[in-house]
């Protein structure tokens, strides 16, 4: 059996639905999970909650915990949870193990709803655990449009995308640069067999741009190529030119 963390990139997005008034404080909380979506290497839970107050929805594989992410809904708003797959997923009970709860992780007492076995096959999970090299990560609160409530996002998550960006791995060990010739200083070097978004190439096509443990950085083009595995089966590179 594997233990390897799962990485968390966690999004929450709150909204209150309209007209929602705050409710009085002995009311009791209380939460439903209206939909749990595999999106790639993505998870979202999208929840709904009756009275305002702190809600978590945290994640479990072969009773270990994995990652949770949560904060204040107002009295019935919805929230979204968006979980990053970073490491393989264990095989050792059917699925995974995914709790509204009152607070993160082991220090939860009550459960408002849960689905103790959602299933994500184990070659997403190797898949996703090859592309992903990122920790948990928290960029702040910032408010919905049109919302007072607070939304949590994890920078990978945040962090722009060229429309035909790709997953690509590593053929060689890569130097990394601040900028196309500027190398990172200290200078960081990415092990051949890793994985990594690739956005596009510098205006010469000597360098890739990637995303690297939510920074931007760059790669020499010769030292990364398509990723062949399950998912991406040796999709291209991408061909725009970045900045």
């Amino acid at each position: 059996m594997r233990s390897k963390l799962l990485a968390l990139i966690a999004i929450l997005m709150l909204s209150s639905l309209a007209g929602g008034v705050t409710s009085p404080a002995a009311a009791a909380q209380d939460a439903t999970i209206l939909s749990i979506t595999l999106n790639g290497c993505f998870i979202d839970i999208v929840f709904q909650v009756e009275d305002a107050g702190n809600y978590y929805v945290n994640l479990w594989d072969d009773g270990t915990f994995r990652a949770g992410a949560g904060g204040f809904v107002s009295a019935g708003g919805t929230a979204t949870v968006r979980y990053l797959i970073g490491d393989p997923i264990l095989e050792g009970a059917a699925g995974i193990g995914i709790y509204v709860e009152d607070a993160l992780g082991p220090a939860a007492v009550t459960t408002y709803d849960s689905n103790g076995s959602y299933a994500v096959p184990a070659v997403i999970g190797d898949a996703c655990a090859d592309a992903n090299d990122t920790g948990a990560s928290f960029l702040g609160a910032s408010a919905a449009p049109g919302d007072t409530d607070a939304a949590v996002a994890g920078c990978d998550v945040q962090m722009p995308r060229t429309p035909d960006a790709a997953i690509g791995t590593f053929v060689a060990n890569a130097d990394t640069y601040w900028s196309p010739g500027n190398l990172t200083d200290p200078l960081v070097t990415l092990p051949a067999g890793k994985s990594a978004w690739v956005l596009g190439l510098d205006a010469n096509g000597e360098f890739y741009k990637i995303i690297w443990s939510c920074q931007l950085l760059w790669v020499e083009a010769g030292t990364i190529g398509p990723n062949f595995d399950a998912v991406w089966q040796g999709h291209p590179l991408p061909t725009t030119v970045v900045n």
